[in-house]
């Protein structure tokens, strides 16, 4: 007989997408966990004996991180823009 998890496994299916609000400062210490994290998997994790690299993981978790910190500096230059006078540097 299937387990419990396995039949919810079945007949449960992902969302399209989640949208999830936060604050910036919370989007930031997730930032930061998440490339911590990224950086043992990627150059600490593969020196443990019989640790298997997955390559498509790394790279896909690095594109999640570069879009996370895409949108902590996008929260930035809006607050920068309120700013009187300041034109991004221009």
């Amino acid at each position: 007989m299937a387990s419990s998890a396995a039949r919810m496994a079945k007949t449960r299916s992902m969302p399209s997408g989640i949208q999830l609000q936060l604050q910036p400062s919370e989007l930031e210490l997730l930032v930061s966990l998440a490339s911590d994290q990224l950086f043992r998997r990627e150059f600490i994790d593969p020196k443990m004996p019989g640790f298997k690299t997955d390559a498509g993981q790394i790279t896909k978790a690095k594109e999640i991180v570069g879009r996370l910190r895409a949108a902590l500096e996008g929260d930035a230059k809006r607050a920068l823009t309120r700013v009187a006078g300041w034109k991004g540097g221009k």
